[in-house]
């Protein structure tokens, strides 16, 4: 491996490292999530640079007789004030943060992933509905990270499912199945919910604006994707636990 590595990246979680310097865990095209050492910080060099969801490109130095990684700079730098300035916003991408950093981004695509997680973030720079955005993380999480199935075909039994037909979140799976698959005690989709994710696959906002009085479908998607969520992550999130999500 190379010394000297760049790659675009995104910080996904920092903390203080002895006195003057700090700790970043960052998703990288090239690596994956990494965990480097930003020297200097409280001296004032390379101020807010290190900040938690900063991405841009990424210059390392790699030592390999320590397999320890040095941040020398990042260029073309992206920040998002807004998040950070708002609670609930803040909780919110941190939970995304969470969902990469506990899976170890499902063994999905580096770049991919990384590509997600910046979408997310700048639809919550940009005010974007917050759970809607929300919904959409996840949805693609699970997709990208081949860990769920779409929403037309059980899981179990492969049948096409009717346009305003049910379904149920089988843990055991995970997946969605049918009526005749499913039980009860299942966490159910409405038709109109599984049309919300439909949109979803198709990136198509212009649904989403023109139906954002959806409320009840938006709150069952999210219900049940934060199971599945759960279900891969193999626990309850710590960012949950705030109620803010």
């Amino acid at each position: 491996m190379e010394r000297y590595i760049t790659t675009p990246g995104v910080i996904l979680r920092t903390r203080r490292f002895k006195e003057k310097h700090k700790s970043l865990t960052i998703l990288t095209d090239q690596y994956g999530i990494i965990d480097a050492i930003q020297y200097g910080v409280a001296t004032g060099k390379s101020i807010g640079i290190g900040e938690q969801f900063t991405s841009g490109t990424f210059h390392f130095y790699y030592n390999p007789v320590r397999e320890t990684w040095k941040l020398e700079e990042v260029s073309d730098v992206e920040f998002v004030n807004h998040i950070t300035e708002d609670i609930y916003l803040l909780y919110s991408a941190s939970f995304c943060a969470e969902v990469l950093l506990k899976t170890h981004i499902g063994g999905g695509d580096f770049a991919q992933m990384r590509l997600l997680f910046q979408e997310t973030l700048t639809l919550f720079q940009r005010k974007y509905p917050r759970e809607i955005v929300l919904i959409r993380f996840m949805w693609r999480f699970l997709h990208y990270a081949g860990l769920i199935d779409g929403v037309t075909r059980c899981s179990e039994c492969e049948s096409l499912i009717g346009i305003d037909s049910p379904m149920f979140l089988d843990e055991q799976i995970p997946g969605l199945v049918c009526e005749e698959c499913g039980h009860p005690n299942m966490i159910e989709l409405s038709g109109k919910g599984r049309a919300l994710l439909v949109n979803m696959e198709q990136y198509s906002w212009s649904y989403l604006q023109d139906n954002l009085n959806i409320v009840p479908q938006v709150a069952e998607a999210k219900r049940l994707l934060l199971r599945v969520i759960e279900v891969v992550a193999e626990g309850r999130l710590q960012t949950l636990s705030s109620g803010l999500i």
